[in-house]
């Protein structure tokens, strides 16, 4: 079962690998890492809604945080608070210095995520990162309404989030998608 305190542990994870980073880049690395984990295993990280909006899909529970929306955070507001500094408008800083011991909060494979997406997007710039996924199938269902005005903001279904662009990052095989399709339609 998926708590707000662990959108919070995320967050703070990739904050203290970076010491700076933009929100928006801070929001793909989290998505990315998601999606990574939803394909390979079944579930994301997270337990977070995703939508996309003119700058490409994001957890709609992180898009709020980072927007100072802690109120639907409910409990955990203060520990957000504590653990996620802002730095002016868009950067984010770690908070207190709060010993988090990984084991005991990521398992095996959340971390091995969360790792995939710091190495493989967290060195390119927030626009690059960007513009990788609003080529995603998940986003490219929005792209016209998303440009035309139409719409700010489209519900990604879950399940879109399965279909591999066949790229270097996640070219993970029929079998292995399949399988986690139906870890993931059984519960997780």
């Amino acid at each position: 079962m998926y708590s707000n305190s662990d959108l919070i542990d995320v967050l703070y994870y990739i904050i203290v690998r970076f010491g700076t980073i933009d929100k928006i880049h801070l929001s793909k690395l989290i998505y990315l890492a998601d999606k990574y984990h939803l394909m390979m295993y079944g579930r994301t990280i997270t337990g977070d809604k995703f939508v996309t909006t003119k700058l490409g899909p994001v957890g709609s529970t992180t898009f709020s945080v980072l927007n100072d929306n802690l109120y639907v955070l409910g409990e955990y507001a203060e520990y957000a608070k504590r653990l996620l500094k802002k730095n002016g408008t868009y950067q984010y800083v770690p908070g207190d210095n709060v010993p988090i011991d990984q084991e005991d909060i990521f398992s095996e494979t959340e971390m091995e995520a969360l790792d995939f997406a710091i190495s493989n997007f967290g060195g390119k710039t927030m626009w690059d990162v960007v513009n990788y996924t609003c080529n995603l199938p998940e986003h490219k269902r929005f792209k016209y309404l998303l440009d035309a005005r139409r719409i700010k903001m489209g519900r990604i279904e879950i399940e879109d989030m399965f279909i591999s662009p066949n790229d270097k990052y996640f070219s993970m095989s029929e079998e292995r998608l399949a399988e986690s399709l139906e870890i993931f339609t059984a519960g997780g």
